[in-house]
């Protein structure tokens, strides 16, 4: 059976084996775990080995972070290709027929813009190149650890899927006791923005997870929910294994071999306990970095800010041609401090670049309140250009 028609079915097992390979890495004199795919693939091969022996339904390649800025740093760009897909032979010949091979993606906080140097255009490209080798190479399953910014986890998803054709994506990022991420994404928004990535799983990566955690995702979206374990759980994990997916977890992982055992054995054969309802229709939803605002029948009426509008407003429209958004920013603060649940922005004005404007527009607003926005405009290229760099 594929792993698409196995994923929100039956529990499946995640093994990522490069917490092990790393231990490897100093002996080896090498700067990052992914180089061994080259430089001692033996070391890598007995390093999954082991975890093709814990039971594990799906390995995950030894792949993380290999990325041409990474690869740039310390002159060896020209392995890129090799790398990647060496990681991929590599942990298809230990996993055989019976187990899956999962591509393994990881984020390496470029700072992307608006909070950053890098344009998202090139942060796409950038996680494309990998992801290209790694589909090529035959992966089955992709997977995206997000363990930096929200810029990121869209970037590197958006060059997934411009590539994955039917390969199942699934997306996990850390979050915090307050269930937030690093740059303070919420729970809530992860999922919103990931549905609407049309991803397939959405996950937690965590050494301590909370079951409020795990519920507040089960509520925010149709899609199955995976959790991988970090090492420090212990002793925890069988423990904790029971309670997820007595809570519904569709795919739950470790990094350790004798973890993935526990893993194995608690949850072979099983079915998982709440199915993913995905024909289920969730409310049109819009979400900043923080915030999720839903709309629909029998929800609370959603109030939409309109003041960022230059038509018929003179010193608006003056000071966003001039660029100068100091009367904007108050309109925006304004209507936020006023109970706007969301704010429409809309800068078309003649004669000006308004795809550049809208991208300006969109950063400087995000940066000052944090509700979620609304971006209006008849031109494509312009709501593209505000997209871009909207963290949400």
């Amino acid at each position: 059976m594929s792993i698409k028609k196995q994923l929100g079915k039956q529990i499946l097992v995640i093994a990522e084996p490069q917490n092990a390979i790393a231990k490897t890495v100093e002996a080896a004199n090498s700067a990052q775990p992914f180089f061994l795919n080259v430089d001692s693939p033996e070391m890598v091969v007995a390093a999954h080995q082991a975890f093709t022996d814990s039971g594990a339904d799906i390995i995950l390649t030894n792949t993380a972070g290999a990325l041409r800025p990474v690869f740039q740093q310390i002159g060896r760009e020209n392995l890129i290709e090799a790398v990647n897909v060496r990681g991929v032979e590599i942990t298809r010949k230990c996993a055989g027929e019976a187990q899956f091979v999962a591509g393994h993606v990881q984020t390496i906080g470029l700072k992307i813009e608006p909070f950053g140097e890098i344009e998202f255009d090139e942060a796409v490209r950038i996680y494309s190149e990998q992801i290209r080798f790694l589909v090529s190479a035959g992966i089955d399953l992709l997977v995206i650890d997000s363990l930096h910014t929200i810029q990121e986890m869209r970037a590197a998803t958006i060059a997934a899927n411009s590539l994955r054709n039917a390969i199942p994506l699934a997306v996990f990022s850390k979050f915090d006791s307050e269930g937030n991420t690093d740059d303070k994404m919420t729970v809530e928004s992860f999922a919103t923005i990931l549905d609407g990535l049309q991803v397939d799983s959405i996950g937690i990566l965590q050494n301590s997870p909370t079951k409020s955690i795990f519920r507040r995702l089960m509520n925010a979206t149709n899609r199955p929910i995976s959790i991988r374990f970090l090492p420090e759980i212990g002793d925890e994990i069988e423990k904790s294994v029971a309670a997820f997916t007595e809570l519904g977890a569709a795919m739950v992982g470790a990094e350790i071999p004798e973890q993935v055992r526990a893993v194995a054995s608690a949850v072979r054969g099983r079915e998982i306990v709440r199915a993913p309802k995905p024909n289920l229709r969730l409310p049109l939803r819009i979400a900043s970095r923080s915030r999720v605002v839903c709309i629909g029948d029998g929800l609370p009426f959603v109030k939409i800010g309109e003041r960022i509008n230059p038509t018929g407003r003179k010193m608006l429209a003056a000071g966003i041609r001039d660029g100068n958004f100091d009367l904007l920013l108050k309109d925006a603060i304004a209507q936020a401090e006023s109970g706007a649940d969301a704010l429409d922005v809309n800068v078309g004005i003649p004669m000006i670049d308004e795809p550049a404007t809208m991208k300006s527009v969109v950063s400087e607003i995000q940066r000052t309140v944090s509700i979620p926005l609304v971006l209006d405009s008849a031109a494509a290229n312009v709501l593209e250009s505000g997209l871009k760099v909207y963290a949400g």
